[in-house]
């Protein structure tokens, strides 16, 4: 699954968060949420708990194909 990267630093930026503060809350590695903002995919449990962290909805991250 691919995240858009745009989406995620605006939601981010909405919370005042940075990558370390999102790692610590989706329990997920700071160099996986440093992938995906560089562009990488993940997987959907990934996705999910980066989702939930940021208490939105996954498909409110997702890329548009």
């Amino acid at each position: 699954m691919k995240i858009s990267r745009l989406k995620l630093k605006v939601e981010m930026a909405k919370r005042d968060m940075v990558q370390a503060e999102l790692a610590q809350k989706s329990n997920v590695s700071r160099q996986t949420i440093n992938g995906i903002l560089a562009g990488r995919r993940c997987s959907l449990e990934t996705g999910q708990k980066i989702a939930d962290a940021l208490k939105i909805e996954l498909k409110d991250i997702l890329q548009e194909v």
